[in-house]
């Protein structure tokens, strides 16, 4: 898995610290949801990554170290956060203030907890993409294969 996008699902819950796990991973955009809790250090372990979003949430704390040292020393060059809420010192957009979820009134709901990437591809091939939004963020294994730079509305 190469791209991870649950964009205005009305995802809650914390990011998990298994996300480090996935050392394929080169862009996560989990922006405009209901995420709350700590960036979790271990997305430093992710080497090739580049595109990490998760403004517009409820994330507080600091930004990890080890994430910052991507920016500064490895491949990440987008790094966009609610400084109002977390301390960033090497993102490269803030959100300053919160501007609303732009994912209020979504029926479907998602949860990490809910959530297997284990069902997203067919066991004999390798995933490269999934992008769940809006209609199908609460379907398991769903997956999209549309990205330029920033995944779709």
């Amino acid at each position: 898995l190469e791209s991870f996008s649950l964009v205005e699902s009305s995802l809650s819950g914390s990011i998990p610290s298994e996300i480090g796990m996935a050392q394929s991973l080169e862009e996560v955009w989990l922006y405009s949801n209901f995420l709350s809790g700590a960036v979790p250090a271990e997305l430093g372990y992710l080497l090739n990554l580049g595109i990490f979003e998760v403004h517009n949430n409820d994330i507080t704390g600091i930004m990890p170290f080890d994430v910052c040292g991507l920016y500064q020393f490895g491949s990440l060059f987008s790094l966009a956060a609610d400084c109002y809420e977390v301390v960033c010192t090497c993102c490269t957009y803030c959100s300053e203030m919160y501007e609303g979820n732009s994912a209020t009134g979504i029926s479907s709901e998602g949860n990490f907890d809910d959530l297997n990437l284990g069902n997203a591809v067919d066991e004999n091939e390798e995933a490269s993409k999934l992008s769940l939004t809006k209609s199908n963020a609460s379907m398991q294994g769903s997956q999209a294969t549309h990205h330029l730079r920033h995944p779709p509305h």
